[in-house]
């Protein structure tokens, strides 16, 4: 009798703890993070490097999965530094290189870079232009000043 009672009662408990709506529970879809592209120089001189910070929305620095786009020739930088060479107007985007976590792309960066308008150097008060000068380290100057 006890072998007909759990044949028969064994199928209904079956049927009825394992409905279709599983109690409202949905896998919860993988993380996207944001990531946040920044540099404190938005406008910059030739030959003079410009650094960026790239974080994602956890704050998390140091990010392997992204790299900072150039958008003018779309090509990546090989670190958070651009040095440019040619005056300017850039824009940078850190965008995901699908190693794995799914980033969505950052904010656009824009930088202005402009050549130096005074090229001249001081050294007791007379003045030396600074197009390609090379300073000796080894020189004191108690009355040099940069203009």
């Amino acid at each position: 009798m006890k072998k007909i009672l759990i044949a028969l009662l064994l199928p209904i408990l079956i049927l009825t703890s394992c409905n279709s709506d599983d109690n409202g529970y949905k896998p919860k879809p993988a993380e996207t993070l944001t990531l946040h592209l920044t540099t404190r120089q938005t406008e910059g001189f030739v030959n003079k490097p410009i650094y960026f910070t790239l974080k994602d929305s956890k704050d998390t620095y140091g990010i392997s999965g992204a790299n900072i786009i150039n958008l003018a020739d779309k090509k990546a930088l090989t670190s958070n530094v651009f040095k440019p060479t040619i005056a300017g107007t850039y824009q940078f985007q850190a965008k995901s290189n699908n190693s794995g976590t799914p980033y969505k792309d950052s904010e656009i960066v824009t930088v202005t870079i402009t050549e130096p308008t005074k090229k001249t150097i001081t050294l007791k008060n007379t003045p030396y232009r600074a197009d390609n000068a090379i300073v000796n380290s080894s020189y004191k100057c108690n009355s040099c000043y940069f203009v």
